[in-house]
């Protein structure tokens, strides 16, 4: 369970207020856990009451964006962030993963899939996928290095299930695979 967890306002953000924002991503930590009891009004209260301390930190340094919100998650294993902004015309996006750069529409369904870097590890989760029926919509890709660490970030027409979870996490070269409902 998360120890820690910090919000990065930047940009423009740093100058408004963003409580409701605050609370709506401690509800969105706790929601996993806590199920459907867990709302704007008591999310911080369940937060404290379990021991999780929540952390605002704002800045108007905007790292490359007019705006930009980074949800920092430390538990006692690991340190996990995601960074979303607004794009004129385009809405909203996440575009960094940890430290790897991103694109994606925060919509539908997704698959968050840790990997390394080796030829054939996309061709395998899209072989696996097509045998599920799973259509991919988009992918970003992303790795540290040549050979090293790497993400994909799929964009699907509908939930994989957990025998797919199960079964993409034993593929050659996979490390770890999430599905993400929205």
């Amino acid at each position: 369970m998360a120890e820690e967890l910090n919000i990065y306002y930047s940009g423009e953000l740093a100058n408004m207020t963003v409580g409701p924002l605050t609370r709506n991503a401690v509800k969105g930590l706790l929601k996993s856990k806590l199920g459907e009891s867990v709302n704007d009004v008591n999310a911080k209260f369940l937060a404290d009451r379990i021991g999780i301390v929540v952390n605002e930190h704002k800045t108007t340094k905007s790292k490359g964006f007019m705006s930009l919100i980074t949800v920092e998650v430390k538990t006692d294993k690991e340190t996990r962030k995601v960074s979303g902004t607004l794009l004129n015309g385009l809405g909203a996006r996440i575009v960094r993963v940890d430290d790897f750069v991103v694109d994606v529409v925060p919509e539908g369904y997704l698959l968050f899939i840790r990997h390394k870097d080796q030829p054939g590890a996309i061709g395998r989760v899209g072989t696996l996928l097509a045998a599920e029926g799973i259509n991919i919509a988009g992918m970003q890709v992303g790795r540290s290095e040549v050979g090293g660490d790497a993400i994909m970030m799929l964009s699907i027409d509908k939930h994989v299930e957990e025998t797919g979870v199960e079964q993409l996490k034993g593929l050659v070269d996979i490390y770890d695979a999430t599905p993400i409902d929205l």
